[in-house]
Formats: C-alpha cells, structure tokens, sequence
C-alpha cells in the first residue's frame, strides 16, 4: 500500500472516531450487521442440508474464518435462486449508513469487492 493511500485511510479512521458522527455510524453500522446476520440465519434455517448451512454461519459468526468460503458460497447460490429474499437482502443493506473512499489523483485500492 502506498503511502498517500495508507495516509487518506487511516486519516477516514481517525476523522470518524473524533466526530459525534463518527459514533452514530458505528452504532448504525452495528445494529445493520446484526439486522444483516438475523436476515441470512433465518434462510440458511429454511435449507433442506441438515443445518449444514446454519452450523456454517454460526462458526462463522463465533470466529472460525475458515468458514467464510463456505458461507459466502451457499449464501451466493440462495441469492441467485431466490429472487425474494435477495431482494429483501439488498434493501436492509440499503438501508445502512453508506461509506465512500475518495482516492488522490496517484492513490491506488486494492482488493475491493463491489458486486
């Protein structure tokens, strides 16, 4: 990472943390994240898998990494054959605070995922 980038993101961090604004938008960013997990737990209990999803996500969810792959992958296919709840998953998503990253003129992102 180069350091204007590294720069333009710990100052995002630091601008955040010193505003009243900054604690609104954790608190909301949280409440979503729970909001966002309530959401997925509840249709990876629908699965006809035994609980193989839900078990996924509940190791997920209590630190296991390991599990993210799997998860992101049945999480992937319910999207795709399930219109309805895909639907309904973006407008929570939607709903949240927004975060924006503005880059200078040479400053380089990587690894950001936008689907």
């Amino acid at each position: 990472m180069d350091i204007a980038t590294l720069t333009a993101l710990a100052m995002g961090f630091l601008t955040s943390i010193a505003t009243k604004a900054g604690e609104d938008a954790y608190s909301k960013s949280k409440e979503l994240a729970t909001h966002v997990y309530e959401a997925i737990r509840t249709r990876f209990s629908h699965e006809q898998d035994r609980g193989n999803a839900s078990n996924a996500l509940q190791t997920l969810v209590g630190g296991d990494t390991d599990f993210e792959s799997v998860v992101e992958k049945k999480l992937l296919a319910i999207l795709t054959s399930d219109q309805t709840f895909a639907q309904q998953l973006s407008q929570l998503i939607q709903s949240g605070p927004r975060q924006s990253l503005t880059a200078a003129e040479e400053a380089r992102a990587a690894r950001i995922r936008m689907n």
